[in-house]
């Protein structure tokens, strides 16, 4: 019964319990940036935890979501992205189809979320 209890506190940890990083897969100063560096800042005061913003430019946003595709799926990596960047990527769907249906449901998760930046 302790080894049942002591199990269950160990697979019950917060997240996040480490640094996340938010990868922004358009240049600085871009409008991209400015949402995602502002999502960033939001998501660190609610989580009490750094929430460090790194831009991965180039290619229409595929060289950023490439990066997040290969990044460990433990939710300690995500994408900011301009939604017309996926669609105009077809050859990044074909290539990585399972990559394509993480990110699109990180991106519905995004619009849908209610969190307020202001």
């Amino acid at each position: 019964m302790a080894l049942t209890a002591a199990a269950s506190q160990v697979w019950a940890q917060a997240y996040p319990n480490k640094p996340v990083h938010v990868i922004i897969s358009f240049s600085p100063g871009s409008s991209t940036d400015i949402v995602g560096r502002v999502v960033a800042q939001k998501l660190a005061e609610m989580w009490g935890q750094p929430v460090l913003a790194e831009n991965r430019a180039g290619a229409g946003g595929s060289i950023g979501t490439a990066f997040v595709a290969k990044a460990a799926a433990d939710g300690y990596t995500l994408l900011i992205d301009f939604q017309r960047a996926h669609g105009d990527a077809v050859d990044l769907r074909e290539a990585a189809p399972t990559m394509w249906t993480r990110t699109s449901s990180i991106s519905c998760r995004w619009r849908c979320s209610r969190m307020s930046l202001s």
